[in-house]
């Protein structure tokens, strides 16, 4: 471990390391091969977890949700955006191959499904960042380096094992109870996972098999095989829509029987329903965003955008902000200026509620119509950085005298004197 303590010491980066480290992930791969089996006797994994459509439902809709957010440079005093090199990166193209939007949605992707999303900085001489590559989150293992700080060894294909430092790398991680190693969804719910893998498995199996049929005919007889043949073209020439509700005349003792689902087909519907409904649950996503529209109204949809806002994005919209200013940003940038992520925005609603809120926010001098324009995305017109407030509202600790007492009991709680000439009518 020699040449790890000297790597740390330097503050430097490394192409090789000591092959034996508390994080090997070859030994990593191995266990996490062994222990993901559950007791359903399917093995859930990342991968195999996107299988599940709800569970890449909610995935791809958070992580789609959290790219399309405008992102930007803040002044801190006065919230104006400012035009830095890094503003340029994010809000175009961190990387060569990725714009904005394919950038935040990877490393979304890579949060939710390894718990732990890592991007690679790299810089030019002068130390400005030129470049931010998203890493697979299974080709990234953090380990505690022995001054106590985290690092992180990359395992590529194809390329050489490497390890990074924390300075070179945008760490965005899950919970975590150590610092280093973070809890994911869905190794937390593995067995849970593990049920709905084997429900939609069985579903196939058993739909997929033609053993469910809708009707049948009966006969206690033997059919010929002329009769039986018959009998085939006479049920093909009652099928289509021109035929619904038609009358059947059925020979020789045969009944013509219709098949309901049983009480095992039912329980499989249902087992696949409450499923859906557990995975939204763990991402905090609306079930109605899954498809299911069963009591969705348009009272309960707007609701239910307004829960997976707060539940679902904002918390991660938080870490990722935090991620980009530590990461991104100096120490003297950090304390002038603000990476930041804008979800109220997804909160707009229609026009007529824009409007309504813009307005109310207006006349009571929160906001000027000129940042109103800017959240419409309009330039800003001369005059329009004035604050209005209403003409009939009065501090409430001053209501009595100016109600008793008028103007001159104003100046006198106020503690100012006004003159009054002589000859005045209050003189």
């Amino acid at each position: 471990m020699s040449f790890i303590r000297n790597l740390f010491s330097q503050e430097s980066r490394a192409d090789k390391y000591d092959p034996v480290h508390p994080k090997d992930p070859a030994l990593a791969e191995l266990f996490g091969g062994l222990f993901s089996n559950t007791s359903s006797g399917v093995s859930v994994t990342p991968k195999t977890a996107m299988r599940i459509s709800a569970v890449y439902t909610c995935v791809s809709i958070i992580a789609e949700t959290v790219a399309q957010i405008s992102i930007n440079t803040i002044n801190i005093n006065d919230k104006q955006p400012v035009d830095l090199p890094i503003s340029n990166l994010l809000s175009h193209n961190p990387n060569r191959f990725q714009n904005s939007f394919e950038w935040r949605e990877s490393v979304m992707w890579n949060y939710l499904l390894g718990g732990r999303s890592v991007s690679q900085i790299f810089t030019n001489g002068s130390g400005r960042i030129t470049e931010i590559v998203p890493l697979p989150y299974d080709c990234v293992t953090a380990f505690r380096a022995p001054d106590g700080s985290v690092a992180y060894e990359v395992n590529l294909p194809h390329i050489p094992k490497y390890v990074l430092l924390a300075s070179e790398v945008l760490d965005l991680r899950g919970p975590s109870l150590d610092g280093v190693e973070c809890m994911t969804t869905i190794q937390l719910n593995r067995e849970a996972l593990g049920i709905a893998a084997a429900t939609d498995s069985f579903a196939g199996k058993y739909f997929g098999s033609g053993a469910n049929v809708a009707s049948a005919i009966e006969t206690s007889e033997k059919l010929t095989d002329k009769a039986y043949q018959r009998l085939q073209r006479f049920m093909r020439s009652k099928q289509g829509l021109d035929q619904a509700h038609s009358t059947m005349i059925l020979e020789e003792g045969l009944k013509f029987r219709n098949l309901s689902l049983n009480a095992e087909d039912t329980q499989l519907l249902e087992s696949r329903k409450f499923s859906k409904s557990e995975i939204a649950a763990m991402f905090r996503v609306p079930v109605s965003k899954l498809g299911d529209t069963e009591a969705k109204t348009r009272a309960s949809s707007e609701q239910d955008a307004i829960d997976f806002i707060s539940d679902a994005i904002t918390p991660k919209v938080i870490r990722f902000e935090n991620v980009l200013n530590a990461s991104l940003l100096t120490t003297a940038q950090q304390k002038r200026y603000k990476i930041n992520l804008d979800e109220t925005e997804l909160l707009r609603g229609d026009s007529a509620a824009r409007t309504e809120s813009d307005r109310k926010l207006w006349s009571m001098g929160a906001l000027s119509p000129n940042e109103i324009r800017q959240r419409r995305a309009l330039p800003a017109r001369e005059g329009g950085d004035r604050y209005y407030t209403p003409a009939n509202m009065i501090p409430a600790d001053l209501a009595d005298d100016i109600l008793l007492k008028g103007p001159a009991g104003i100046a006198q709680s106020s503690g100012e004197t006004e003159s009054i000439e002589p000859g005045t009518p209050d003189a």
